[in-house]
Formats: structure tokens, C-alpha cells, sequence
């Protein structure tokens, strides 16, 4: 879980999530991410262990 990882709540991450969502216009996560992408943020194809 992501706010295990970092040591958060989990209300945080999702207060997080929702403000990235509203500074970049979308409202899922594969919208930020092609969003991201879009903006040079984020490079496509990168493997990050889940």
C-alpha cells in the first residue's frame, strides 16, 4: 500500500491524489499518468517494483 511505504495515512495519499488530479485537469489515475507523460513528468516504459 502506498501510504505504508511512505509512511503516511491513507487520507493523505488520497488528499494527494486529488489535488495532483485537479492541478493537472483529470479525474482517474490513467489520466494523471498520460497527463504526466504528456508534460515530460513521466517517461514511458520505466519497470518500477509494485
Amino acid at each position: 500500500m502506498i501510504a505504508k511505504r511512505l509512511g503516511v495515512s491513507v487520507n493523505t495519499v488520497k488528499s494527494q491524489l486529488r489535488s495532483s488530479y485537479r492541478k493537472l485537469g483529470v479525474s482517474s489515475r490513467e489520466e494523471a499518468v498520460t497527463a504526466a507523460i504528456g508534460l515530460g513528468l513521466l517517461t514511458g516504459g520505466s519497470t518500477t517494483q509494485r
